[in-house]
């Protein structure tokens, strides 16, 4: 008797996986075409949270006003004077200006880690 009954779990077990087998065959294109699909609109996904994350708030707007634009205002270049390394021309000494603290925000701050949960 349990060998009867194994031997029928044993077909039925062969059945299913014939059956998952064939539903694999025929879900397979789907799935190459849902990895592909993936694919392509990874980056602009991306993008388009980045272009999202970078909209204007109130507070940008705030600071962007004619009196209140001179407290850290949104717009304004930051520039910063170097005297002490002028760039040469040959027949003048000009002084070095540094512009890449306006879009390089933090870029004086040593880099933190985030700790992440690890599971």
């Amino acid at each position: 008797m349990l060998v009867d009954a194994q031997a029928k779990a044993d077909v039925v077990t062969a059945q299913l996986k014939e059956k998952q087998v064939q539903i694999d065959a025929i879900e397979q294109p789907m799935t190459k075409a849902q990895s592909a699909w993936k694919k392509v609109t990874d980056k602009f996904d991306t993008q388009v949270k980045l272009a999202y994350a970078k909209q204007w708030g109130w507070g940008d707007w705030f600071r962007a006003l004619p009196i209140i634009d001179g407290f850290a205002s949104p717009v304004k270049i930051q520039q910063i004077t170097n005297n002490d390394i002028p760039i040469d021309y040959n027949f003048k000494q000009v002084t070095r200006f540094d512009r890449c603290h306006t879009c390089h925000l933090g870029i004086d701050r040593p880099r933190t880690r985030v700790k992440t949960c690890a599971a």
